[in-house]
């Protein structure tokens, strides 16, 4: 099918990973302070996908996340997950703020002996927002197709 898998998500999680890693504006931010606390902010999903599950895709993003960084250079916070001395004493207790996009192109066309074809693209974007300036330390774009055939008639 062209729906986002598990797959997918380990996919993306791994190559973002791999992305900040070698980001020199993140490699400055560790030398200062390591682990870098990332803050889960806002994810939009903006695609048509109406069985899309927002909190299992955040759980397991941020579980593949966890699991590609081998180095230990990234602690990812939930705001409910923070205790309450640590919200009093800075806003978040984070360096840096996650937040992303999903977006899709969807194309279909009509196949031979009946049934249409379809792509999906998806498009998955991450970015790291310094807390104390709002600039922009890091983002990244990875896209994901996928095709299926559909509604063909069998004789």
């Amino acid at each position: 099918g062209t729906l986002i898998s598990l797959g997918d998500i380990r996919s993306v999680a791994q190559e973002m990973i791999q992305s900040m890693s070698s980001s020199p504006t993140l490699s400055r931010l560790r030398a200062e302070r390591s682990p870098l606390r990332i803050l889960v902010g806002n994810f939009k999903q903006r695609t048509s996908i109406s069985i899309f599950d927002k909190q299992v895709f955040l759980n397991r993003l941020l579980s593949n996340l966890s699991a590609a960084d081998a180095s230990g250079s990234y602690t990812f916070l939930r705001r409910e997950s923070l205790a309450r001395e640590e919200i009093q004493e800075t806003p978040t207790g984070a360096d840096l703020v996650l937040s992303g996009e999903l977006r899709e192109l969807l194309h279909r066309e009509t196949v031979e002996g009946g049934g249409e074809r379809e792509t999906r693209t998806v498009q998955y974007t991450l970015t790291l927002t310094r807390v104390g300036d709002a600039a922009i330390a890091w983002t990244r774009s990875q896209e994901v197709v996928k095709q299926q055939i559909t509604g063909a008639v069998y004789r």
